[in-house]
């Protein structure tokens, strides 16, 4: 009975056909002339709208500097300023962890970041590489690091002593110069120190390198080589007064275990290094702090693709749209 109501005319064929499944097809409507002319407008209107908004937004872009020109130039500024995160600097093997498991976990890190710093550095050699010549021009000149380092480190602490900010500026790099500046600048008037190294605690060992890497700066035509060099002192500081004799209980000896860190610029263009200066001194990185980095590494890494697929997509749609 279905299949003849079907067959009439009354139904149609597609809702009561065995072989088609969902809901059943819409009815055909004819579209007259005046819609057409219609719909016809709308497209016309939406791409002169498109193509208006794409000519402005070219516009905008032609005013406005790239954001890789503006980070380029304030990495370029600040290249003596900044120190590239990562710096580990390894605790005496006197202060590692006693738990066999967090031993071997802190020992896992140390050499974990000693591979990837040298990874870096030899990356950074890789890049400075002519095309066709298998000689890099960027030499590392690590057996310098140790005597710069102690030139540097006494050169500092005199200048320190003598309230010498043309020697200050020649050995620091502007944040620790700027630091230094004024703590001598507090001073009071007409008082002098003198600074010495009574004795160098375990001079066959130290001082010596604990860190080194040289890496190329983000967003920057410069690399960046940096070192920490540690010492073992024990140094004299003794205050004069104005008369010039020393002050009473002014003459302290003290022992220091110093992690100094010197750093310098490279150029990317010849790989020519600037001169070496200090930048400050860091702390002993703990099994703690440096797991703490690498949860933080790890947030900027995701949160930085995160922002490289938003960029992509973006730049993807302002080519549609020019297409």
């Amino acid at each position: 009975m279905a299949t003849a109501t079907a067959r009439r005319g009354l139904v149609p064929r597609g809702v009561l056909s065995p072989f088609r499944v969902g809901p059943p097809r819409a009815p055909m409507t004819r579209t007259t002339p005046a819609l057409a002319r219609t719909a016809a407008s709308v497209r016309d209107l939406t791409r002169t709208a498109n193509v208006q908004s794409n000519r402005m937004m070219m516009r905008q872009d032609q005013k406005s500097p790239a954001p890789s020109a503006e980070m380029a130039g304030l990495a370029d500024k600040m290249r003596n300023m900044m120190l590239l995160p990562g710096t580990f600097v390894p605790l005496p093997l006197s202060k590692w962890p006693m738990s066999p498991l967090r031993f071997f976990k802190y020992l896992y890190a140390r050499l974990r970041t000693a591979g990837e710093c040298t990874l870096m550095t030899w990356g950074f050699r890789l890049s400075s590489m002519p095309k066709g010549t298998f000689r890099p021009r960027f030499k590392p000149q690590t057996r310098q690091i140790v005597p710069t380092a102690r030139a540097l480190h006494r050169r500092l602490n005199e200048a320190i002593a003598a309230g010498d900010l043309a020697s200050l500026r020649e050995v620091c790099h502007e944040p620790l110069y700027n630091i230094l500046a004024r703590t001598v600048a507090g001073r009071k008037k007409g008082e002098t120190l003198e600074w010495a190294v009574v004795k160098s605690h375990s001079p066959l060992l130290l001082p010596r390198t604990v860190f080194h890497r040289a890496a190329i700066v983000p967003d920057s035509r410069w690399g960046q080589q940096s070192a920490v060099v540690r010492f073992d002192t024990t140094q004299r500081l003794t205050r004069r007064g104005p008369d010039g004799e020393p002050v009473k209980g002014g003459a302290k000896a003290q022992r220091k275990t110093e992690n100094m860190v010197i750093m310098r610029s490279v150029d990317g263009k010849n790989y020519e290094p600037e001169e070496w200066k200090v930048w400050g001194f860091e702390e002993e990185m703990t099994l703690e702090a440096w797991e703490e980095m690498k949860r933080g590494e790890k947030i900027l890494q995701n949160s930085g693709l995160e922002a490289r697929v938003a960029e992509i997509k973006a730049a993807g749609a302002k080519k549609a749209r020019q297409s």
